[in-house]
């Protein structure tokens, strides 16, 4: 038979997860593959000259976590495949260190009744705004009030 070509890029490559000094990078193997050897994760500044860190993992690991990083800096993370016959092309994700998500925004009382109250809010600008927030979504809020209702110096409970 004519020799095989190099495998296809992993797919799916994604950010998975991010904090102020590191990002995690996640993928699947090519469809298709069944001898790959390695696959290679590359971070550098700019999406044409990865140059800070390489690492080699082995077939069956699809996840990796980058650190120190800095945070709000974009970094190019380029993940590729490896069998006998050579090294994929590559499949890059931009990723940026992200610090907690902050507080929602432009809180308002629509309505407000005995022991009950109807609120709205944006999402927080540190996950909305700016080119890299692949991957990353709000997974929740917690709404919490002070108990007895009104008093300043009541104590915080969350709300269900």
């Amino acid at each position: 038979g004519s020799p095989k070509g190099p495998p296809l890029p992993p797919s799916n490559v994604r950010l998975s997860s991010a904090t102020p000094t590191s990002v995690t990078v996640a993928w699947e193997a090519p469809a298709g593959s069944t001898d790959l050897t390695f696959y290679k994760v590359v971070i550098g500044n700019s999406p044409s000259d990865p140059t800070n860190t390489t690492e080699l993992l082995a077939q069956l690991v699809y996840e990796r976590t980058i650190t120190p990083l800095v945070e709000g800096t974009v970094y190019y993370v380029t993940v590729q495949s490896q069998d006998l016959s050579g090294w994929s092309p590559p499949a890059q994700v931009p990723a940026r260190p992200i610090a907690q998500a902050t507080a929602p925004t432009n809180v308002t009382i629509l309505a407000m009744s005995a022991g009950h109250a109807l609120l709205e809010w944006d999402p927080p600008l540190s996950l909305t705004t700016g080119p890299v927030t692949n991957g990353l979504s709000i997974s929740g809020y917690q709404v919490e009030a002070r108990f007895p209702l009104g008093d300043p110096a009541g104590a915080w409970q969350g709300l269900g």
